[in-house]
């Protein structure tokens, strides 16, 4: 009796009888669409079948396996071992439905000729991957179920390649623990999905914190799942390739309107550019960070405001009633030197000179600035600081304004 002549890492691993209309294929392996669907479910469940009880063997390889268009996953509702497609084609459509990898799934190397739909489950406790799959038609994530944040399992889409990318959709499912290394997902629709999350509290004095939505991928988060250690370069690697997927990410928001997801994974790929060896390291070590805890990037309206005002009242404006100045008709201010002791805000008439010395730091710098006299010397170099620091923080404002009205 001749055997399946397929092979792939050795010179025979297809025990499956040969048929001769299929050129020394069997049915599992003969590369054509019109061979008979039943006996190839029927030889597929058998070969699978012997694969479960098989002791010696912890996974289910399913190796250049060629899929008929009619074929359908119902019926495969289970497995309990961790199940392997290496080389596989789908030559129609993909339907995974109801289907549970209990220790996990793979896809290697597998090509999806038609549209794939996965309404599955994926291991909670095992890895998942589609590492160099092609998906040559639509792909439909759907209410799959995803390990989540507290899960061991992961799902690794690593160089897979979506030929039609706005015909793939994510939905309503988990990628708190998801990885998408080096795959391209411009164009790629993710409705309703999770995301791994972090709370920062950028500043704690003021009680404000921030719910940033991440990747998997993100190196700063990577290690709470795994204890991976990494040498420079490819660290530095992990960083230039989050910072990727966060700009592609960025864009499929803004084109989808979903501005909050665009303003995280925009502030996102920034903190990977800090991380980025081909920056000036003036511009990575220092502007950025100062860029990002005043304005997130120009994200954030309220920082630059908030700062603007604080610098304001609590810096100027007591600055400039400690060297003193005159404004319109005030020429004789009373507190000269005298602000920083306990007894002056007491004095009659304080209250008043701060307010008109707050005006004077408030409009530093924009159209409108009242007429004035600095009485001390050194009040004028800090009136340039104000000026240019009122003219950037304005700026910074402007720029937040302009990011939300755009999208």
């Amino acid at each position: 009796m001749a055997i399946c002549k397929y092979h792939m890492w050795s010179p025979t691993i297809c025990e499956e009888q040969a048929i001769d209309s299929y050129s020394g294929f069997c049915i599992l392996h003969y590369p054509d669409a019109n061979k008979d669907v039943e006996l190839f479910t029927e030889t597929l469940r058998s070969s699978i079948s012997k694969a479960e009880k098989n002791k010696k063997e912890k996974d289910i390889w399913i190796r250049g396996v060629v899929f008929p268009p009619r074929f359908n996953c119902l019926g495969f509702e289970a497995f309990g071992k961790h199940v392997i497609f290496v080389d596989a084609c789908f030559l129609g459509e993909a339907w995974f439905n109801g289907v549970k990898f209990a220790n996990g799934v793979g896809f290697s190397s597998t090509r999806f000729e038609g549209p794939a739909y996965f309404f599955l489950e994926f291991s909670n406790a095992a890895s998942s991957w589609f590492i160099t799959t092609v998906f040559r038609e639509s792909v439909r994530f759907k209410r799959a179920v995803f390990p989540g944040a507290e899960s061991k399992g992961t799902v690794r889409f690593e160089s897979t390649v979506f030929e039609k990318p706005h015909e793939v959709f994510f939905e309503s499912v988990d990628l708190s623990k998801t990885s998408f290394y080096g795959t391209n997902l411009l164009g790629v629709h993710f409705v309703d999905v999770t995301w791994p999350k972090v709370i920062e509290h950028p500043w704690n004095w003021l009680g404000v914190h921030r719910s940033a939505k991440l990747i998997y991928d993100d190196p700063r988060i990577h290690s709470k799942y795994e204890d991976d250690t990494y040498n420079t370069e490819s660290l530095q690697n992990r960083y230039q390739v989050a910072g990727e997927l966060y700009r592609q990410l960025r864009i499929n928001m803004e084109q989808s309107k979903q501005e909050i997801e665009a303003g995280d994974f925009y502030i996102a790929q920034m903190d990977m550019r800090q991380h980025d060896p081909s920056l000036y390291r003036l511009l990575s070590r220092v502007f950025l960070p100062v860029y990002r805890f005043v304005a997130l990037y120009g994200e954030s309206i309220s920082r630059p405001f908030t700062l603007y005002i604080l610098l304001a009242s609590l810096l100027f404006a007591p600055l400039y009633l400690w060297g003193g100045f005159g404004m319109g008709d005030i020429a004789d201010p009373p507190y000269h030197r005298t602000i920083l002791q306990p007894s002056a805000i007491l004095q009659d008439g304080f209250w008043r000179d701060y307010v008109h010395a707050w005006f004077l730091a408030i409009t530093a710098g924009l159209p409108y600035s009242p007429p004035n006299d600095l009485l001390s010397w050194f009040l004028y170099p800090l009136r340039y600081i104000n000026i240019l620091v009122n003219i950037l923080l304005v700026s910074l404002i402007a720029v937040a304004l302009r990011r939300q009205f755009k999208r």
